[in-house]
């Protein structure tokens, strides 16, 4: 049920999980005043501590959390293990919340542009760490990030958002190499290529809507080269353009529409 994140009955079903399975819907926090062995097991005790008594030792706590460092690609996780957030580097402090969300095994890990604010090295590294962990636990990942490099390098599917809505969703090869909504196309154009360094590059006009007071219609139609009248009053439908490529644009409103 999560192919498709135009799909309605998909929504049900995350609401779901928000409400009363949170332990399958990872998210992880950090907290100055803990060090990263206490915020690993803060989640171990709110996670129920799989395969391990309710009232275990606190040593045993630690050497899980120690456990669950070295997992995620942490060289010294005894030392880092007694580190206060402030202690940290950036890449580290991913580290150790991507650890702190996998202490709930969950099925899937929201990642809230995990590489901004991080050098280029850094980043690649954040990035194989997430391609392994997809790889070796088997938890799904749902990357939440405005770089279009890093969507290129890592997402299987791309969900393209504006102004909270959906616009289209696609594979990543088909975003990249046949984008349909005139947002996708203006985010596109704007980015250098290597195979294009003649391209001149062009931005999309206007600005992001208040989103306390959204334009009505479609979103993006005060600043879509494409809009008709028929933009300004009535949202789009979602409609089907291909092996699993949908669009919310009245240009491809036809016949089969995402109810």
């Amino acid at each position: 049920r999560s192919r498709s994140c135009a799909d309605k009955a998909n929504e049900v079903y995350l609401s779901e999980m928000r409400q009363g399975q949170s332990h399958r819907l990872a998210r992880a926090n950090l907290q100055r005043q803990r060090t990263a062995h206490r915020l690993a097991n803060f989640y171990l005790n709110v996670w129920g501590i799989r395969g391990v008594a309710k009232r275990a030792l606190q040593e045993e706590l630690y050497w899980r959390s120690v456990r669950l460092l070295e997992g995620v690609g942490i060289g010294n996780p005894v030392q880092v293990a007694r580190g206060y957030p402030h202690e940290l580097s950036g890449g580290m402090l991913q580290r150790v919340m991507i650890a702190m969300a996998l202490s709930s095994e969950p099925d899937i890990l929201l990642a809230d542009e995990p590489t901004t604010a991080l050098d280029v090295t850094i980043q690649a590294q954040i990035l194989e760490l997430m391609r392994d962990l997809k790889a070796r636990v088997g938890t799904a990942i749902v990357l939440i990030t405005h770089d279009l490099a890093v969507i290129a390098e890592v997402a299987d599917r791309v969900c393209v958002m504006y102004a909270g809505h959906i616009v289209e969703t696609a594979s990543v090869k088909e975003i990249f190499h046949r984008p349909l909504h005139p947002y996708t196309q203006g985010l596109l154009s704007s980015i250098p290529r290597l195979d294009q360094p003649d391209k001149q590059l062009t931005s999309i006009p206007g600005s992001v809507p208040n989103l306390i007071t959204p334009p009505s219609g479609c979103r993006f139609h005060p600043r879509c080269p494409h809009a008709m009248p028929i933009c300004q009053g009535e949202t789009p439908p979602t409609t089907v353009e291909g092996d699993g490529h949908t669009v919310a644009c009245y240009l491809y409103a036809g016949p089969v529409a995402v109810e």
